[in-house]
Order: structure tokens, then sequence, then C-alpha cells
């Protein structure tokens, strides 16, 4: 996803390893609470689910900018087309919650 962003491989892994550093040590302090109150969601689930609210340092590489960014495109299809991975595993995690 952050391929489309511009950057360079190794600036996108950057971003990505700050992004995933930062919610999983905010999910290994909360896991078990998260747990508890949502049974069905694992560990993968809850740092994809909190990885799209993460800031990244740069606030346009933040993953909801990015996703939200390419849903609203004039050029839908090639937008859906560039997060629609990530778009899937959000949505896969996200209905493991309860419906409200």
């Amino acid at each position: 996803m952050l391929n489309i962003s511009g950057l360079s491989k190794r600036r996108a892994y950057e971003n990505i390893e700050y992004i995933l550093n930062k919610t999983e040590n905010k999910k290994k302090e909360n896991f078990e609470q998260i747990k508890s109150k949502y049974s069905d969601i694992s560990f993968d689930d809850a740092q994809i689910i909190s990885s799209y609210t993460c800031e990244a340092k740069n606030r346009e590489l933040s993953p909801y900018i990015i996703l939200i960014t390419n849903l609203v495109n004039k050029d839908r299809k090639n937008g859906i087309d560039k997060i629609s991975k990530y778009f899937y595993i959000i949505l896969l995690s996200l209905r493991k919650l309860p419906k409200y």
C-alpha cells in the first residue's frame, strides 16, 4: 500500500516498521483486555485494526489517509486496486467484532 505513495522501498519499509512497532507495543499492553472483551479477535487482527488508525511520522503516510484517499479517488477502480489487499484484511478483522 505504501508503494503507491511514491516512496522508495527503504522509506516504505521504515514507515511500515514504525507503524508495526507502535501498534505492537500498544497491543502487548492491552491484549488481555481486548481478548476478554472480543474473544474472536486474534493478536494479528488486533494489530491490523490498530494499524488502520495509527499515525505515521508523516501524516500523509498513515494507513487511513492512504485508504480513504484511494477510495474517493476520481479513478476509483485504480484506487481500489492499489489498496484492495489491505482493505480486504481490515474488513476481515472488523467482521470478527460484534455487530451493533
